[in-house]
């Protein structure tokens, strides 16, 4: 760890520890989008990162202060406690090293998301996060831009790489990441929720910068998975006005994955094979990832198998790992403790979906009309379809993984909070009916639109 990101690291733990929940959170993104990975010191035999680092302050503080109480666990906090235990607790049965590693990430998944479950208590706590998170969300499109025009990382000052990777001609661009898809999904995550906080009026010009913002990275990473899942984004969007008939929908979606199934040649899965053709992007290799994983499940559904056993799986390897490229975050799973972790993941996911949907379903039964509310609910809905898409193609291996934690924590905590404290019905003459617009009237905690 060099100096600048020794002060840097010193700033963000003060304001962590000391500042408002807001400043703690922007203080995390902070580090997420300035201080690269590489900015790390070994101790006790562990890579102690700056984010690590101050992911383990953010638990802390929101314990030390009583914002989270272990008490208060819903099913969903209950399952990502299972999850990390499960597979730290196979993993370290049955491989021979790397115990120190998956103990690590383990405890940085819990220590993040119970962290943002603490600091982001209903929804009005989360939109100043958004709004300001706009300012140095700033600041990095300006070094991406630099990096873009000149083909250096202005961040390789603090370890950033600066590999000048080009694809069809044009740069991809890493930022503070390892790798360009992880700035791009950087950008396509918070898009959504800036597009659902637009329908407020008065914060409007800023959400219409967020946008603007996320969209630059995308472009800028120069990959076709955070283009795929802002693709699904804009389809989840439209999906709006069929809210309160998601049943249909799912149906729907499994009936036309079953035609395309039919109708294809090859597996379904090489799908992204073709969606790159649009997109862009190695898709070949995600298709051919989850076929040779397929091919080869005998050797790792029950408690997964050493890595480097996947070395012949392709006809290049990782020189870094000298192993095939697992660009899956299912598959990493998979390969790491087996079929059970999968399911427990994706558990996981479809019950916060649940909780999203009975926290919607409860405005909905309490105050007549649209509220803004309902929307940015409906935009985390959308933010989680963006990850679900975006882990076919990569897998969180760098600070990305707080990202999910940030996004992930506070859909299950504005979720619950709508649970545990529902609107108060409105008076008749208060009330309003019809779909999305744009004219915002404020009512008790909540906004209408008309």
């Amino acid at each position: 760890m060099n100096a600048i990101g020794f002060c840097l690291t010193l700033i963000l733990a003060m304001v962590i520890l000391g500042g408002g929940r807001t400043k703690a959170a922007l203080a995390i993104v902070c580090c997420m989008m300035f201080i690269p990975m590489s900015q790390q010191v070994s101790l006790a035999g562990f890579n102690v990162y700056s984010m690590r680092f101050l992911g383990f302050l953010l638990f802390l503080r929101v314990l030390a202060r009583g914002e989270f109480s272990f008490s208060q666990m819903n099913t969903v906090d209950k399952l990502m406690l299972w999850m990390n235990f499960f597979g730290t607790l196979v993993f370290c049965i049955r491989s021979d090293g790397g115990q120190a590693y998956v103990i690590a990430t383990s405890l940085d998944m819990l220590f993040g998301y119970f962290g943002f479950r603490g600091l982001f208590q209903d929804i009005e706590d989360f939109k100043p996060f958004l709004l300001a998170m706009v300012f140095p969300m700033f600041l990095l499109s300006g070094l991406v831009a630099v990096e873009f025009v000149t083909h250096h990382n202005a961040l390789s000052i603090m370890g950033g790489l600066n590999f000048g990777w080009i694809r069809s001609g044009r740069l991809r661009c890493f930022g503070p990441f390892q790798n360009p898809d992880l700035l791009g999904t950087f950008g396509a995550s918070f898009m959504p929720l800036y597009a659902g906080l637009s329908r407020d009026r008065e914060h409007r010009n800023r959400c219409y910068t967020g946008i603007f913002l996320c969209l630059w990275l995308v472009f800028a990473c120069n990959s076709g998975g955070p283009v795929s899942s802002l693709a699904s984004a804009m389809i989840g969007w439209l999906l709006w006005r069929m809210r309160s008939n998601m049943k249909k929908v799912r149906n729907c979606i499994l009936g036309l994955l079953v035609m395309v199934a039919i109708l294809m040649k090859a597996p379904i899965w090489y799908i992204f094979a073709r969606m790159s053709q649009v997109t862009g992007g190695d898709g070949w290799h995600r298709s051919y990832l989850i076929d040779v994983s397929v091919r080869h499940i005998e050797l790792w559904w029950f408690w997964g198998m050493p890595l480097k056993d996947t070395a012949d799986w392709f006809p290049y390897k990782l020189s870094t790992t000298g192993a095939a490229d697992i660009a899956n975050q299912y598959l990493v799973y998979g390969l790491r403790c087996g079929l059970g972790l999968i399911f427990l993941f994706v558990m996981m996911l479809t019950k916060a979906y649940k909780l999203l949907g009975l926290a919607m379903a409860e405005i909905r039964s309490r105050v007549e009309g649209v509220t803004t509310d309902e929307v940015i609910l409906w935009a985390f809905g959308v933010l989680l379809i963006v990850h679900v898409v975006n882990w076919f193609g990569i897998s969180y291996f760098d600070q990305s993984y707080m990202l999910f934690c940030l996004q992930f924590g506070a859909l299950v905590s504005l979720s619950q909070a709508v649970l545990d404290n529902p609107p108060e019905p409105l008076p008749e003459n208060e009330t309003s009916s019809g779909n999305l617009g744009l004219n915002l009237q404020p009512v008790g905690e909540y906004e209408i639109i008309q």
